[in-house]
Order: C-alpha cells, then structure tokens, then sequence
C-alpha cells in the first residue's frame, strides 16, 4: 500500500517537474532582445520560474531519496515478519511437542497380561455334565495417573480366527470397580468357556479340549480414560498352543494386539 502511494507521488512531482521545465519556459519565454540571462535576472516571471525549477528539483530528489529508503524499510520489515512467523512455527511445534511429551508422560497405562496357561474342569450335576476352559489374567496400570475402564471385552473362544471379544457384564470386577490406580495389579482375573467338544488327555494326564482343526483364542479388549485424558485402549489376542498348554502371541496386527 505505501509503495503504491510513493509511486503515485513520485509520478505527480514528474509531471510538476515537466511542467516547471517545459511549461514555464514555453509561457513565459524571455524576448529575443533581454535574452535568458535577462529574463532570469531582471523579470520577476523568470526569476520565480527558475526558484520553482530549483525547488521542484531539489523535491525530486529528496522524494527519490526517501521512496529509497522506504524500499529499504520495506525489505527489512519483510525480512523481519518472516523471521518473526517462522519463529512463531518454532514455538507452536514446541508448544504441541510439550503437550504430546506431558500427554504421553501424565497418563495412565492400563497392560493386559501374565494370560496363564489353560485349565480344562469336568463336572456333574442334576443337570448333565459339564466341561469348562479356564484361563487366568492380570491388568495393571504402569501410567502415572489413574486409569478409569469405560468399557471392557475378554473371551474365550473356539474358531479358525479369533472372533470378537464379549462385553464384560456389570458385575464382572473390571466394571464393577473401574478405577484402576497408578501401579496397583490386579491378579487372577478368570475368564472361562463352555466346552461342548470331546476333551482328550496331555502326556501328564492332564485333560485338554479336543479342537480339531479349529484354533483356541483368547481376545482382551480394554478402552480407558484418564483424569485429563481420553480415547485409550489396550489389545491382546493370544493362541492356544496345544503342544505347551500356553497361550502365545500376541496375534495379529493393531486390530488385535497393542495400545493406544
């Protein structure tokens, strides 16, 4: 905006310059017979006209002079605004950085495992007879602050891939008493299955489910908040390995297995 005003400026003292250089003389011409020196020197017109030519000049130059340095200022101004956004992206990206590093640090981090290997109960009853997959687990928050469960999915089942974890119902102790504080572990939790199929022995004698071609899988989902955060979960899909009687993996990619 000022450029173009100095530029505006300077072409109006051009054409004022034009004028008083061109004009003037033309109008107010001295006579052959006094000559310029005269008409300068002894008619008031000349000698006016001459001090406007001066002054008009000396205007031209300063003006110059001055649009010159309002260049100069401009360049710097610019230069300047340039550094002084890019060092306001240096402390935006610092001050995201700081709130990532504290969100990762001040929150908690709920893990699921210590999964223990596989017991098979038997029993009977009025009802008919019974048999039972047993697993148990862990859940601990390593995190700093406490970790309070929203929402909890773990099961046993029986297919060639794992299928979707069942909702943990209300009374279950991870709903039933969400708030997990920092460091506390809480141990031995079970997870069990009804067995339909044919149940065979291990070479200690031990019973184990016969799966036939199927896959025995054990699926943990866990979606938690903090007290200043939100949207984290943990995953952890295990297989069965009927040769050791553990559960091994973690299977799958983030769909199955990891935090967040």
């Amino acid at each position: 905006m000022a450029a173009g005003q100095c530029r505006m400026s300077l072409t109006a003292l051009s054409i004022l310059a034009i004028w008083l250089f061109f004009g003037l003389p033309l109008i107010y011409a001295p006579a052959a017979t006094t000559g310029l020196w005269g008409w300068l020197s002894r008619d008031a017109s000349g000698f006016f006209t001459f001090l406007l030519l001066i002054v008009g000049a000396g205007q031209i130059v300063l003006f110059w002079y001055q649009l010159r340095l309002i260049r100069v200022s401009l360049d710097e101004a610019k230069i300047s605004a340039a550094a002084a956004a890019d060092a306001a992206k240096a402390s935006s990206r610092q001050a995201y950085i700081a709130e990532e590093t504290f969100a990762k640090i001040e929150r908690p981090y709920l893990f699921v495992f210590k999964v223990s290997s596989l017991t098979v109960e038997e029993f009977e009853d009025v009802d008919g007879h019974y048999t039972w997959l047993n697993v148990k687990y862990s859940v601990a928050n390593h995190g700093k602050i406490p970790a309070i469960i929203k929402c909890a999915q773990v099961s046993l089942s029986v297919f060639s891939e794992p299928l979707p974890p069942a909702r943990l119902e209300v009374h279950h102790s991870l709903i039933s008493a969400p708030i997990i504080a920092p460091g506390e572990v809480r141990e031995g939790i079970e997870e069990r299955l009804q067995w339909n199929g044919p149940v065979g022995n291990d070479e200690y004698q031990n019973l184990i489910p016969d799966l036939g071609t199927d896959e025995l899988w054990f699926w943990a989902i866990i979606a938690y908040r903090g007290p200043f955060t939100d949207q984290h979960e943990t995953r952890v899909c295990l297989r069965y390995d009927q040769a050791t009687g553990w559960f091994t993996g973690p299977f799958g990619g983030p769909d199955h297995s990891g935090e967040k």
